[in-house]
């Protein structure tokens, strides 16, 4: 079994792959910057225990990490444990390439994600949207390059930046409106909130298909939508693609496939 670990600026998830890339088990925890090597240790044990396996069962670990300060616990948990393991950074064989100005700026999470869909496409073009703290799209052409991400502010993190920044409005549950004329000031907000990140994202998606055609020889990109927030948008708009929960570990499958 591959455990494999995606640690994000909001959550960690931990998940067990089998030799063919399938998820047979998963947990998420609060990414805590205070928690130590010793107790992810025990975290990670415990949920390989309860999954049903043990740790003699575990053939390697992988993990990916966009907060530096949990990267270097986890990389002390990864040193003690005795398992063959690596950590996705700049530069780590994959199927991509990446054709973006600053390759060494890529995070490990936009790689694993394009991964993924590159894997599902067939190794066609296609485009990774995540819907977590940022929601990301990135985009990858026929020739297995990743081109380039758009970055925004995720649902959440807009919702709460509007609610610091402003007096009389308050938190307000996250879920799809009804309609886009709020009639009270929590419809209104999700309205402006939810809505106007399905709006913004269509029109990236949009505009990245147009130029991933552009110079495209074959056939159209797939599309597909991954992370906390994707379920929220299921069902709402064609440009959403397939959603896939567990994008972001089979890309994480297949760099330990190529690195090992």
């Amino acid at each position: 079994m591959l455990l494999a670990i995606d640690v994000g600026n909001s959550n960690v998830k931990i998940g067990l792959l089998n030799e063919v890339g399938q998820v047979c088990a998963k947990m998420r925890i609060s990414a805590q910057l205070h928690r130590t090597a010793d107790e992810y240790d025990i975290f990670i044990r415990q949920f390989v225990r309860k999954s049903g396996y043990g740790w003699p069962d575990i053939s390697g670990i992988v993990l990916s990490s966009v907060v530096p300060l949990i990267t270097e616990e986890l990389g002390i948990f990864l040193v003690t444990c005795a398992k063959p393991h690596i950590i996705v950074r700049p530069g780590i064989k994959s199927s991509l390439k990446i054709a973006t100005d600053h390759p060494e700026e890529l995070g490990a999470d936009l790689l694993a994600n394009a991964t993924g869909a590159l894997h599902l496409s067939g190794g066609g073009p296609c485009i990774a949207i995540a819907f977590g703290t940022a929601t990301t799209c990135s985009a990858v052409n026929e020739k297995m390059e990743l081109q380039g991400v758009a970055i925004a502010p995720g649902v959440e993190t807009a919702l709460t930046s509007l609610v610091e920044n402003t007096a009389l409005l308050g938190q307000t549950k996250i879920e799809m409106p009804g309609s886009a004329i709020g009639r009270n000031t929590q419809e209104a907000i999700r309205a402006g909130v939810v809505l106007g990140q399905l709006g913004a994202v269509e029109y990236i998606v949009r505009r990245q298909l147009d130029e991933l055609c552009r110079n495209a020889q074959k056939q159209a990109p797939a599309v597909y939508s991954t992370g906390h927030f994707a379920k929220l948008y299921r069902g709402y708009s064609d440009y959403l693609g397939k959603f896939e929960e567990d994008l972001l570990f089979i890309g994480l499958h297949w760099i330990w496939q190529q690195n090992t």
